[in-house]
């Protein structure tokens, strides 16, 4: 733990490799950031009950289910109050819909995270842009859409730090790599003035969903941000998403490297080929775009 924040594991046990991360930030009340899946509530319910407290607060970045399915359980046992997109309310209210859309998009990996449980209207705390709260010392919230239309980021005063959710990309801390998120379908338009909004707070910390810590801050936005640029001019160049994917693969190596073990991890092989095709549905659909990076 540092500056008052410590990363949870919430990677489920049928995955074999680090892949989801909460984070407790401590205060005067303490807040959880996002909540996991519910095949991994009962490992979260474990580390969080060690703790000296039996109340606790959540923020969720957005809704899909890999931040969300967990939240239920987890609240059951601490109760506290939800912070939230606005428009993410009525489905954490009532996940039925998030449920369908989930399997729908997922499949059987829906099923392996686990079907949300409501949460009390009472509870939830729809925030807006810009707005502060003093849980966890000092937060506030950015919205960032692009990802989801519902995402919000959250700026932490006390480290200058930002914990992203899926706003700016999947961290691999063994490559200093990070991949985009720009998961089909998305607004890459929107996604990108997102991570010039990020980039402008200067956070000397990110805070990744997936997976870990980086203290390169806005460094690591600012190399995202050019990775997506270059990935767009090649896509504007090609017409297909085949020969996009193979000529992003031939001309980034450290990439390919990742590539290549992807087969071993069918779901993080899933959301890769998505944030690929998100890029190059986006260019094909508004070629001027890159015109506005």
């Amino acid at each position: 733990m540092s500056y008052g924040v410590e990363l949870i594991d919430a990677t489920p046990d049928w995955l074999d490799v680090p892949f989801l991360a909460t984070y407790l930030v401590y205060g005067d009340r303490n807040v959880l950031v996002d909540a996991g899946v519910k095949s991994s509530s009962e490992k979260l319910i474990k580390a969080l009950s060690n703790r000296d407290f039996d109340e606790l607060d959540y923020v969720l970045t957005h809704i899909h289910i890999d931040h969300v399915s967990g939240l239920g359980y987890l609240h059951e046992k601490f109760k506290g109050y939800v912070y939230l997109h606005p428009k993410a309310v009525k489905h954490v209210a009532d996940p039925s819909k998030l449920w369908e859309t989930a399997k729908e998009a997922l499949g059987d990996f829906a099923e392996l995270y686990g079907e949300p449980k409501p949460i009390d209207e009472k509870y939830l705390v729809p925030v807006g842009n810009g707005m502060i709260i003093p849980s966890g010392g000092e937060l506030m919230f950015i919205h960032t859409p692009g990802h989801a239309s519902h995402h919000i980021s959250i700026y932490h005063k006390d480290s200058n730090g930002l914990f992203v959710g899926d706003s700016a990309g999947i961290y691999i801390p063994q490559l200093e790599y990070i991949i985009p998120t720009t998961i089909y379908p998305c607004r890459l338009d929107l996604y990108m003035a997102s991570l010039r909004r990020m980039k402008l707070l200067k956070p000397g910390i990110i805070y990744y969903a997936h997976y870990g810590i980086s203290e390169d801050g806005w460094k690591k936005i600012d190399e995202l941000y050019n990775r997506i640029v270059e990935w767009g001019k090649i896509a504007a160049e090609i017409n297909s998403l085949e020969s996009f994917t193979e000529n992003i693969l031939s001309n980034d190596e450290s990439f390919r490297e990742i590539y290549s073990r992807l087969d071993d991890v069918p779901l993080a092989k899933i959301l890769v080929d998505l944030a690929i095709k998100g890029i190059y549905e986006e260019v094909k659909r508004d070629p001027e775009m890159l015109s506005r990076f």
